[in-house]
């Protein structure tokens, strides 16, 4: 999954996937994915953002451009 490409519906890069996000201990659950930026730097994304998954990209709807946040804490907030 990680070093996938992060596109949006409309076939725009954001970048690509450097790790995921997991919460719980005993039921573990992916709630997003650090991603590194086309732009330079990093963010992350929650996993209800994402559309559909492949062993080549993470396609995920237009908006989540506007969801990109550089810290778990804006994940956070985003997942709730």
């Amino acid at each position: 999954m990680t070093d996938n490409d992060v596109l949006t519906e409309a076939g725009v890069s954001l970048g690509h996937v450097r790790d995921v996000v997991v919460f719980g201990r005993r039921q573990r659950e992916v709630v997003g994915y650090q991603i590194e930026l086309s732009s330079g730097g990093s963010g992350f994304i929650p996993s209800p953002a994402q559309l559909a998954i492949s062993g080549d990209a993470l396609v995920v709807p237009d908006a989540t451009e506007e969801f990109v946040s550089n810290d778990l804490v804006g994940l956070g907030a985003t997942v709730r």
